[in-house]
């Protein structure tokens, strides 16, 4: 069965909850993310085959060639215009070892004939998503000058493992259920 499916990074739960305390207000335009949902995106995949996906994995033995890191959650940032940002998001510092992770899955996708992103890694973690039809209100603007301003405290993980998620959307919202996990080397 095809499903959408991203590889990606989970978050410890004292990190999703000091994120929790960065989100912007919900507003008309303005979309904060389900902290259960936060993660740092390797790969997204888009409709594709589970078992296909895991079987080149573990071809390409990329987790046999990645150790495990320490990640730093840096800063905060956005994409698109600045007064109406299409993502805020906490920016993870980039290193070595995680460069070295996203560059290793790149074969994997070119084995499952998936078209991998173009644009230069970013390793971000979504925390608000904006949806502006119009200007922002005023609320909405001091809320996002607010975000933009706030001091921010690292916050350091280790990255054991990463992950095969799938994005699920019922009536229940949206769900990313970890569909396989595939641990790095130590030392």
């Amino acid at each position: 069965v095809m499903s959408v499916l991203f590889l990606g990074i989970e978050l410890p739960e004292p990190v999703k909850a000091a994120l929790t305390g960065y989100l912007p207000a919900q507003s008309m335009h303005i979309r904060p993310i389900k902290p259960e949902l936060f993660h740092l995106t390797l790969h997204y995949l888009g409709r594709s085959e589970p078992e296909i996906v895991i079987d080149a994995i573990r071809s390409a033995q990329v987790a046999e060639r990645c150790h495990t890191f320490e990640a730093s959650v840096e800063r905060l940032g956005h994409f698109g215009n600045k007064e109406k940002p299409s993502v805020l998001w906490a920016g993870v510092a980039p290193s070595e070892p995680l460069s070295h992770l996203h560059a290793a899955l790149l074969p994997v996708l070119e084995e499952c004939h998936i078209a991998a992103d173009t644009r230069p890694f970013r390793p971000h973690i979504t925390l608000a998503r904006g949806r502006w039809r119009g200007r922002p209100t005023v609320p909405e603007s001091a809320s996002i000058q607010r975000f933009y301003h706030r001091r921010f405290n690292p916050l350091l993980f280790s990255v054991n493992r990463f992950v095969l998620f799938e994005s699920q959307v019922s009536d229940q919202g949206r769900a990313y259920p970890v569909i396989a996990s595939f641990e790095l080397q130590t030392g």
